[in-house]
């Protein structure tokens, strides 16, 4: 019973730690290089490419601009962790 509790009060701070500009440009690397179309940018030239901007409510958004395919790739990261990519014509 003992060493449950101690794993339940150290997993607590994990579940309430909010999501840092780290955190979701790691997340937006991970999901556009697993993309099997995804940018033209890779490794350190994507990672050091994409900009991040926080939101109301914990939402961050990751931007990266593929000016070689001419698309903008955004990854919508919500609190909880989960994402969302999208794409989008640079020129509209």
């Amino acid at each position: 019973m003992k060493p449950i509790l101690v794993a339940a009060l150290l997993s607590l701070p994990v579940a309430c730690s909010h999501l840092t500009s780290n955190d979701t440009k790691e997340i937006a690397y991970q999901r556009l290089s697993s993309c099997h179309d995804g940018p033209s940018l890779a490794w350190e030239t994507l990672r050091s490419a994409l900009k991040v901007s926080e939101h109301p409510w914990g939402i961050f958004l990751v931007e990266v601009r593929d000016e070689t395919r001419n698309l903008l790739w955004a990854v919508i990261i919500q609190p909880s962790g989960e994402s969302e990519v999208m794409q989008m014509a640079i020129d509209g």
